[in-house]
């Protein structure tokens, strides 16, 4: 996080993940501007997404790129990889398993 906090590349509005900023906090703020808004009579439009399981949507390969493009290289970059690589999930219910199924998504 460093490095990204130190070559700027996160947005300042970019609350999860980070250090002294959380969803939580991110929540307050949009609230304060919402109020804000409100108390100065100003007009207030809202767009809603829902990114639930939005990391189940991120290929170790294209998160490998993005980290190599952002300056994260060398043994840190072939940590993450070896981490990320030749993972696998089942599930198990009532005593019985299922076959492992590779994981090429997801953040761990």
């Amino acid at each position: 996080m460093a490095h990204l906090d130190k070559h700027r590349i996160l947005s300042d509005q970019q609350h999860g993940f980070r250090r002294r900023r959380s969803t939580e906090s991110q929540l307050i703020l949009t609230l304060h501007d919402l109020a804000s808004g409100l108390d100065e009579g100003e007009e207030i439009d809202a767009i809603l997404f829902g990114f639930s399981k939005a990391f189940n949507k991120v290929p170790h390969e294209r998160l490998a790129f993005k980290l190599h493009y952002y300056g994260i290289r060398g043994n840190l970059l072939q940590w993450i990889r070896s981490f990320l690589a030749n993972r696998c999930q089942q599930v198990l219910a009532e005593g019985n398993s299922s076959d492992p199924s590779p994981v090429i998504s997801d953040v761990p």
